[in-house]
């Protein structure tokens, strides 16, 4: 009895919070250090690291400069209000909140997914309101869109590499 009520003990790095569980019930937050919550299968502590910065890409793979044209989705095509499609890429830099970090793990069924649904709206948006002149990175600098979603705050900046076609 006294080594499972020990097993109860779990360590919070300095990037983290954690979320207390009773019973499958949230019942607080803790910081770093060594922190006590009832042992399993009673209690358990859902770690989450609240200062590291997440990316998500989009219209490009990771570590990728430029797509090719036979490799094209929907994700990165944008319609600008000329009417010309613009193939974009751009990566979505957010991070959980570390004031409510319950948010990020309990309100939203798929967060990653959802970030990168509200980036891709937001992104189309600014797009769709411009000339294709006014998009295409050498003529403007990079588009930065404060985006709230939900435990996170997302930020999209277009690549350098944008790609623009006419579209008839």
């Amino acid at each position: 009895a006294g080594a499972w009520a020990a097993s109860g003990f779990y360590t919070v790095k300095t990037n983290e919070v954690a979320l207390n569980m009773v019973f499958g019930k949230f019942v607080g937050r803790t910081g770093e250090g060594l922190n006590y919550n009832w042992p399993f299968p009673i209690g358990s502590a859902i770690k989450l690291p609240v200062t590291d910065v997440k990316t998500i890409e989009i219209g490009t793979s990771p570590g990728e400069t430029r797509r090719a044209t036979s490799t094209q989705s929907s994700d990165s095509l944008n319609l600008t209000a000329d009417e010309n499609i613009v193939d974009i890429g751009y990566s979505v830099q957010w991070r959980i909140s570390p004031s409510k970090p319950e948010d990020y793990v309990f309100n939203v069924q798929n967060p990653d997914a959802s970030i990168r649904a509200v980036a891709e709206s937001a992104m189309r948006e600014v797009i769709g309101k411009r000339l294709l002149k006014n998009v295409l990175p050498s003529d403007v600098p990079p588009v930065a869109i404060p985006a709230a979603a939900p435990g996170g705050a997302p930020i999209a900046t277009p690549s350098a590499n944008a790609a623009a076609a006419a579209s008839s």
